[in-house]
């Protein structure tokens, strides 16, 4: 990431493209950079779409911690053996809120 090169940065909602800005050249002093400002214009200065708004946000933040997760060789558990994903089921939210 301390190297100069091109990045793009394509944002999806619900498997839709919501934005996508980069350049095949480097523009910024390093990888890392390039990346970042092209997040936020991808988020924000695209001008096929509106800009992102603070509620579409957190569902966006979640679909990417979905994918990342799902690319990871054990996606179930963190690096220090405790789980990422607790299966609950409809039984277990309704007796949570002393339904049944």
């Amino acid at each position: 990431l301390k190297r100069r090169a091109g990045a793009f940065v394509s944002i999806h909602e619900f498997g839709m493209l919501r934005g996508c800005i980069g350049t095949i050249s480097a523009v910024y002093e390093n990888l890392a950079r390039e990346i970042v400002e092209h997040a936020v214009s991808a988020s924000t200065k695209d001008p096929r779409f509106s800009p992102v708004t603070e509620d579409e946000l957190s569902e966006l933040e979640i679909n990417e911690l979905m994918r990342s997760l799902s690319k990871c060789d054990n996606p179930y558990s963190c690096p220090h053996g405790r789980p990422t994903f607790i299966k609950l089921t409809e039984y277990d939210i309704e007796r949570s809120f002393r339904r049944k």
